[in-house]
Protein backbone atom coordinates (compact mmCIF):
# COMPACT_ATOMS: atom_id res chain seq x y z
CA UNK A 1 0.00 0.00 0.00
CA UNK A 2 2.67 2.14 0.52
CA UNK A 3 4.50 1.65 -2.55
CA UNK A 4 1.22 2.32 -4.22
CA UNK A 5 0.94 5.47 -2.39
CA UNK A 6 4.70 6.14 -2.90
CA UNK A 7 3.94 6.04 -6.64
CA UNK A 8 0.83 8.53 -6.88
CA UNK A 9 2.86 11.01 -5.15
CA UNK A 10 5.82 10.62 -7.40
CA UNK A 11 3.21 10.62 -10.53
CA UNK A 12 1.76 13.89 -9.68
CA UNK A 13 4.79 15.40 -8.18
CA UNK A 14 6.01 14.80 -12.30
CA UNK A 15 2.87 15.97 -13.79
CA UNK A 16 2.61 19.04 -12.08
CA UNK A 17 6.11 19.56 -12.92
CA UNK A 18 5.53 18.99 -16.43
CA UNK A 19 2.85 21.60 -16.36
CA UNK A 20 5.09 24.44 -15.57
CA UNK A 21 8.13 23.47 -17.60
CA UNK A 22 8.17 23.47 -20.82
CA UNK A 23 11.87 22.28 -22.12
CA UNK A 24 13.88 24.19 -25.16
CA UNK A 25 15.62 22.70 -27.86
CA UNK A 26 18.71 24.58 -26.70
CA UNK A 27 17.59 23.07 -22.83
CA UNK A 28 17.01 19.41 -24.27
CA UNK A 29 20.33 19.35 -26.01
CA UNK A 30 22.64 21.68 -24.09
CA UNK A 31 20.94 21.91 -20.96
CA UNK A 32 22.69 18.84 -19.69
CA UNK A 33 26.06 20.48 -19.85
CA UNK A 34 24.49 23.27 -18.10
CA UNK A 35 21.24 24.11 -16.33
CA UNK A 36 20.91 20.53 -16.08
CA UNK A 37 24.38 18.71 -15.77
CA UNK A 38 24.52 17.19 -12.01
CA UNK A 39 27.26 18.56 -9.41
CA UNK A 40 30.92 17.51 -9.96
CA UNK A 41 33.10 17.45 -7.21
CA UNK A 42 36.82 18.34 -9.47
CA UNK A 43 39.86 16.72 -8.57
CA UNK A 44 39.01 13.79 -6.04
CA UNK A 45 41.53 12.09 -4.82
CA UNK A 46 42.53 9.73 -2.03
CA UNK A 47 45.42 11.11 -0.30
CA UNK A 48 47.90 8.06 0.07
CA UNK A 49 48.34 6.44 3.51
CA UNK A 50 45.55 8.85 5.00
CA UNK A 51 41.82 8.63 6.06
CA UNK A 52 41.85 12.39 4.01
CA UNK A 53 40.94 13.28 0.02
CA UNK A 54 41.28 16.17 -1.70
CA UNK A 55 39.18 18.04 -4.13
CA UNK A 56 39.52 21.31 -5.86
CA UNK A 57 37.05 24.57 -5.21
CA UNK A 58 38.37 27.59 -7.92
CA UNK A 59 41.58 28.81 -6.89
CA UNK A 60 41.86 26.66 -3.69
CA UNK A 61 42.94 22.43 -2.92
CA UNK A 62 40.72 21.21 0.17
CA UNK A 63 41.81 18.26 2.15
CA UNK A 64 38.49 16.64 4.28
CA UNK A 65 38.59 13.39 6.19
CA UNK A 66 36.17 11.52 7.06
CA UNK A 67 35.31 13.23 9.97
CA UNK A 68 34.59 16.25 7.74
CA UNK A 69 37.51 18.37 9.34
CA UNK A 70 38.61 20.15 6.31
CA UNK A 71 41.79 21.91 5.86
CA UNK A 72 42.81 24.39 2.55
CA UNK A 73 45.84 25.31 0.33
CA UNK A 74 46.15 28.01 -1.77
CA UNK A 75 46.77 29.08 -5.42
CA UNK A 76 48.35 31.79 -4.03
CA UNK A 77 50.35 29.48 -1.55
CA UNK A 78 52.24 27.87 -4.70
CA UNK A 79 52.42 30.92 -6.79
CA UNK A 80 54.72 32.75 -4.25
CA UNK A 81 57.61 30.13 -5.70
CA UNK A 82 57.16 31.54 -8.92
CA UNK A 83 58.17 35.19 -9.56
CA UNK A 84 57.33 34.89 -13.51
CA UNK A 85 54.41 33.12 -15.16
CA UNK A 86 52.67 31.92 -12.49
CA UNK A 87 49.84 29.68 -12.42
CA UNK A 88 46.68 30.80 -13.49
CA UNK A 89 44.79 27.44 -11.79
CA UNK A 90 45.27 24.88 -9.34
CA UNK A 91 47.55 22.60 -11.36
CA UNK A 92 46.38 18.85 -11.59
CA UNK A 93 48.29 16.37 -9.10
CA UNK A 94 49.46 13.66 -7.89
CA UNK A 95 49.69 12.62 -4.18
CA UNK A 96 53.57 11.40 -3.48
CA UNK A 97 52.46 10.65 0.39
CA UNK A 98 50.31 12.19 3.23
CA UNK A 99 52.29 15.42 3.22
CA UNK A 100 53.71 16.12 -0.50
CA UNK A 101 52.30 16.10 -4.02
CA UNK A 102 53.39 16.44 -7.39
CA UNK A 103 52.23 18.93 -9.96
CA UNK A 104 53.82 19.57 -14.04
CA UNK A 105 54.39 22.94 -15.14
CA UNK A 106 55.68 23.18 -18.19
CA UNK A 107 58.47 20.57 -18.60
CA UNK A 108 59.21 20.73 -15.20
CA UNK A 109 58.00 18.49 -12.01
CA UNK A 110 57.41 20.15 -8.46
CA UNK A 111 56.84 18.52 -5.18
CA UNK A 112 55.14 20.43 -3.07
CA UNK A 113 55.48 19.78 1.24
CA UNK A 114 51.74 20.74 2.48
CA UNK A 115 53.83 20.68 5.93
CA UNK A 116 56.38 23.57 5.31
CA UNK A 117 54.79 24.94 2.23
CA UNK A 118 58.03 24.27 0.44
CA UNK A 119 58.51 23.22 -3.01
CA UNK A 120 61.30 21.30 -4.82
CA UNK A 121 62.07 20.57 -8.26
CA UNK A 122 61.85 17.41 -8.77
CA UNK A 123 62.80 16.56 -12.57
CA UNK A 124 63.63 18.86 -15.01
CA UNK A 125 63.31 17.82 -18.22
CA UNK A 126 63.89 18.89 -22.24
CA UNK A 127 61.51 21.09 -23.58
CA UNK A 128 60.89 19.55 -27.05
CA UNK A 129 59.89 15.97 -25.40
CA UNK A 130 57.08 14.00 -26.63
CA UNK A 131 55.25 10.28 -25.49
CA UNK A 132 56.54 11.06 -21.69
CA UNK A 133 55.74 8.60 -19.17
CA UNK A 134 56.51 9.63 -15.29
CA UNK A 135 57.52 6.12 -13.26
CA UNK A 136 56.17 6.98 -9.52
CA UNK A 137 58.73 4.51 -8.56
CA UNK A 138 61.85 5.57 -10.07
CA UNK A 139 60.93 8.88 -9.60
CA UNK A 140 62.21 9.09 -13.69
CA UNK A 141 60.56 10.31 -16.97
CA UNK A 142 60.65 8.48 -20.59
CA UNK A 143 60.15 10.36 -23.38
CA UNK A 144 60.96 10.64 -26.98
CA UNK A 145 62.58 13.91 -29.20
CA UNK A 146 62.56 12.81 -32.54
CA UNK A 147 62.23 9.12 -32.97
CA UNK A 148 64.52 8.38 -29.78
CA UNK A 149 64.02 7.47 -26.55
CA UNK A 150 65.06 9.08 -23.47
CA UNK A 151 64.91 8.90 -19.62
CA UNK A 152 65.81 11.51 -17.25
CA UNK A 153 65.91 11.16 -13.25
CA UNK A 154 65.74 13.04 -10.33
CA UNK A 155 69.37 13.36 -10.03
CA UNK A 156 70.01 15.04 -13.04
CA UNK A 157 71.15 12.36 -15.32
CA UNK A 158 69.92 12.28 -18.68
CA UNK A 159 69.86 8.83 -20.08
CA UNK A 160 69.69 8.53 -24.09
CA UNK A 161 68.51 4.85 -24.57
CA UNK A 162 68.32 4.99 -28.41
CA UNK A 163 70.73 6.73 -30.70
CA UNK A 164 69.21 5.93 -34.34
CA UNK A 165 69.70 8.43 -36.81
CA UNK A 166 67.52 6.20 -39.59
CA UNK A 167 63.89 8.87 -40.33
CA UNK A 168 62.55 5.17 -40.59
CA UNK A 169 63.68 3.64 -37.27
CA UNK A 170 60.98 4.95 -34.63
CA UNK A 171 61.65 4.24 -30.57
CA UNK A 172 59.42 4.63 -27.97
CA UNK A 173 56.03 5.70 -29.61
CA UNK A 174 53.31 3.31 -30.64
CA UNK A 175 53.32 0.76 -33.39
CA UNK A 176 50.67 -0.82 -35.27
CA UNK A 177 48.88 2.22 -36.21
CA UNK A 178 47.07 2.46 -32.84
CA UNK A 179 45.29 -0.70 -33.45
CA UNK A 180 44.92 -3.31 -30.49
CA UNK A 181 44.73 -0.75 -28.03
CA UNK A 182 48.30 0.13 -28.46
CA UNK A 183 48.27 3.74 -27.72
CA UNK A 184 51.72 4.29 -26.64
CA UNK A 185 55.33 3.12 -26.63
CA UNK A 186 56.96 2.74 -23.48
CA UNK A 187 56.20 0.88 -20.50
CA UNK A 188 57.27 1.24 -16.82
CA UNK A 189 57.99 -1.79 -14.61
CA UNK A 190 56.53 -2.07 -11.52
CA UNK A 191 59.50 -1.08 -9.37
CA UNK A 192 60.87 1.28 -11.97
CA UNK A 193 63.83 -0.39 -12.60
CA UNK A 194 63.09 -1.48 -16.59
CA UNK A 195 61.90 0.41 -19.02
CA UNK A 196 60.04 -1.71 -22.13
CA UNK A 197 59.68 0.39 -25.20
CA UNK A 198 59.36 -0.75 -29.12
CA UNK A 199 61.51 -0.08 -31.85
CA UNK A 200 59.69 -0.05 -35.05
CA UNK A 201 61.65 -0.56 -38.34
CA UNK A 202 59.45 0.49 -41.68
CA UNK A 203 62.08 1.12 -44.01
CA UNK A 204 60.74 -1.46 -45.56
CA UNK A 205 57.09 -0.21 -46.12
CA UNK A 206 56.53 2.09 -49.42
CA UNK A 207 55.51 5.73 -49.01
CA UNK A 208 51.82 7.07 -48.89
CA UNK A 209 50.73 10.59 -49.94
CA UNK A 210 48.02 12.28 -47.30
CA UNK A 211 46.46 15.30 -49.00
CA UNK A 212 45.64 18.25 -47.13
CA UNK A 213 42.93 19.92 -48.81
CA UNK A 214 42.74 22.42 -46.26
CA UNK A 215 45.79 24.55 -47.21
CA UNK A 216 45.04 27.34 -50.15
CA UNK A 217 47.28 25.38 -52.27
CA UNK A 218 46.69 21.08 -51.25
CA UNK A 219 49.93 19.73 -49.24
CA UNK A 220 51.19 16.26 -49.58
CA UNK A 221 51.83 14.97 -46.35
CA UNK A 222 54.34 11.82 -46.99
CA UNK A 223 53.70 9.11 -44.28
CA UNK A 224 54.56 5.31 -44.20
CA UNK A 225 51.67 2.84 -44.82
CA UNK A 226 51.68 -1.32 -45.07
CA UNK A 227 49.21 -1.32 -48.31
CA UNK A 228 47.32 -4.83 -48.19
CA UNK A 229 49.80 -7.38 -49.66
CA UNK A 230 52.91 -5.06 -49.26
CA UNK A 231 55.64 -5.46 -46.88
CA UNK A 232 54.55 -4.33 -43.62
CA UNK A 233 57.25 -2.90 -40.68
CA UNK A 234 59.04 -4.83 -37.89
CA UNK A 235 58.48 -4.60 -34.68
CA UNK A 236 60.99 -5.65 -31.70
CA UNK A 237 60.79 -4.98 -27.86
CA UNK A 238 63.21 -3.73 -25.85
CA UNK A 239 64.60 -3.44 -21.93
CA UNK A 240 66.43 -0.99 -20.46
CA UNK A 241 67.67 -1.32 -17.15
CA UNK A 242 68.36 2.16 -15.62
CA UNK A 243 70.88 0.56 -12.92
CA UNK A 244 73.43 -1.64 -15.99
CA UNK A 245 72.12 1.22 -18.70
CA UNK A 246 71.98 -1.45 -20.57
CA UNK A 247 69.54 -2.72 -23.32
CA UNK A 248 68.34 -6.26 -24.39
CA UNK A 249 65.76 -7.16 -27.30
CA UNK A 250 63.23 -9.76 -26.35
CA UNK A 251 63.78 -12.43 -28.56
CA UNK A 252 59.74 -12.93 -30.34
CA UNK A 253 60.87 -14.47 -33.60
CA UNK A 254 59.96 -14.89 -36.87
CA UNK A 255 58.03 -13.97 -38.75
CA UNK A 256 58.93 -10.60 -38.29
CA UNK A 257 55.61 -9.24 -39.72
CA UNK A 258 53.81 -9.55 -36.57
CA UNK A 259 51.94 -7.53 -34.18
CA UNK A 260 53.26 -7.28 -30.35
CA UNK A 261 50.14 -6.51 -28.47
CA UNK A 262 49.06 -6.17 -24.34
CA UNK A 263 52.57 -5.50 -23.04
CA UNK A 264 52.36 -6.93 -19.25
CA UNK A 265 55.30 -7.12 -16.49
CA UNK A 266 55.20 -10.18 -14.08
CA UNK A 267 53.80 -8.46 -10.46
CA UNK A 268 57.36 -9.75 -9.92
CA UNK A 269 59.43 -7.77 -12.69
CA UNK A 270 60.99 -11.41 -13.78
CA UNK A 271 58.92 -11.50 -16.35
CA UNK A 272 57.16 -9.80 -19.45
CA UNK A 273 54.31 -10.94 -21.23
CA UNK A 274 53.52 -10.09 -25.03
CA UNK A 275 50.19 -11.25 -26.66
CA UNK A 276 51.86 -12.12 -30.48
CA UNK A 277 48.89 -11.61 -33.05
CA UNK A 278 50.05 -13.00 -36.62
CA UNK A 279 49.33 -10.57 -39.44
CA UNK A 280 46.64 -12.49 -40.83
CA UNK A 281 45.07 -11.90 -37.35
CA UNK A 282 43.43 -15.09 -37.06
CA UNK A 283 46.14 -16.71 -34.40
CA UNK A 284 47.41 -15.28 -30.79
CA UNK A 285 49.72 -16.84 -28.77
CA UNK A 286 50.27 -15.18 -25.04
CA UNK A 287 54.12 -15.71 -24.52
CA UNK A 288 55.97 -15.26 -21.46
CA UNK A 289 59.48 -13.66 -21.38
CA UNK A 290 62.96 -13.62 -19.24
CA UNK A 291 63.70 -10.29 -18.42
CA UNK A 292 67.63 -10.19 -18.00
CA UNK A 293 68.01 -12.18 -21.22
CA UNK A 294 64.66 -11.39 -23.46
CA UNK A 295 64.71 -15.48 -23.93
CA UNK A 296 61.15 -16.84 -24.62
CA UNK A 297 60.12 -18.73 -21.77
CA UNK A 298 56.94 -20.51 -22.66
CA UNK A 299 53.48 -19.77 -24.28
CA UNK A 300 50.41 -19.65 -21.38
CA UNK A 301 47.78 -19.84 -24.08
CA UNK A 302 46.74 -19.19 -28.03
CA UNK A 303 43.74 -18.63 -29.63
CA UNK A 304 42.86 -19.65 -33.70
CA UNK A 305 40.43 -18.91 -35.77
CA UNK A 306 39.24 -19.96 -39.03
CA UNK A 307 38.34 -17.05 -40.67
CA UNK A 308 40.96 -15.74 -43.12
CA UNK A 309 42.04 -11.73 -43.47
CA UNK A 310 44.80 -12.43 -45.31
CA UNK A 311 43.19 -10.75 -48.58
CA UNK A 312 42.75 -7.37 -46.35
CA UNK A 313 45.45 -7.06 -44.17
CA UNK A 314 47.46 -3.96 -43.78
Amino acid sequence: MRFILFSIVISFCTSAFAQKETLSLEDAIMGRWSKFAPERINGLKWVKNSNEFSYLEKDKLILENLDGATREILLSDLNTHFSEDSLSRFPDIVWMDQERFRFQKNSIIYVYNISDGQIEELINYNEEAQNSEFSEQALAMAYTIDNNLFIQDSKGTTHQITSDDEADIVNGQAVHRYEFGVSKGTFWSNNGENLAFYRKDESMVTVYPLVNTGARIAEANIIKYPMAGMNSHHVTLGIYNLESQKTIFVKTGEPKEQYLTNIAWGPEDEFIYIAILNRDQNHMKLNKYDVKTGDFVKTLFEERTKIMFSHCTQ
